[in-house]
């Protein structure tokens, strides 16, 4: 027997294997397995920080009985530790009111985005979102607005160099509903 030879016993046949060749080929196949979800939160973290910028746009709110306002937003990205994303000096401006937002998006290691948001509106809530070709899509499903008086639903979407964020706003008290749309592009 060599020293890169080693017999190995299995059952009632005796086999040489080639040890260091065996071990090689056993170490890369446990690299490829290691590497294969390094790689796909690698690429994760990637799609979110290619967003970093700022983006701006104007939509409209349109309040239950018909009328509409004027919805003007600023959204700031900016790329933090550990692949996180955060919001900075972002703001929307309607009927006169101006809300600013402040949060943290990131992509979780099982595969999907998670958001944490707080505004001077008096919500805060997480959304998750998932990601795709097209790009990064986060949902808010059950958000309360203050006193819990108010239930938000919205959806904010990153793709390529636009932002979209749609919105619906409900009375808990007269189930009212006010939908806001606001498309936002990248400034240059």
């Amino acid at each position: 027997m060599t020293n890169r030879t080693r017999r190995v016993s299995l059952g009632l046949n005796t086999r040489e294997i080639p040890l260091k060749p065996a071990l090689r080929r056993a170490a890369s196949a446990c690299m490829l397995l290691l590497a294969a979800p390094s790689a796909a939160v690698a690429d994760g973290y990637a799609a979110l920080l290619s967003y970093e910028g700022r983006f701006s746009g104007s939509g409209t709110a349109v309040y239950e009985n018909g009328a509409t306002d004027r919805v003007d937003c600023r959204l700031g990205l900016e790329a933090g530790a550990r692949g996180r994303m955060y919001l900075r000096d972002t703001a929307c401006t309607v009927a006169g009111t101006r809300i600013t937002l402040q949060g943290v998006m990131a992509f979780v290691p099982d595969g999907r985005y998670e958001a944490a948001v707080t505004s001077n509106a008096g919500f805060s809530g997480g959304a998750v979102g998932t990601g795709d070709a097209s790009g990064i899509r986060f949902t808010i499903d059950d958000g309360r607005i203050g006193d819990g008086s108010l239930a938000l639903s919205a959806t904010f979407v990153l793709a390529g160099d636009a932002v979209g964020v749609e919105m619906a706003i409900t009375s808990n008290v007269s189930g009212a509903v006010t939908r806001v749309t606001v498309p936002m592009g990248r400034e240059r």
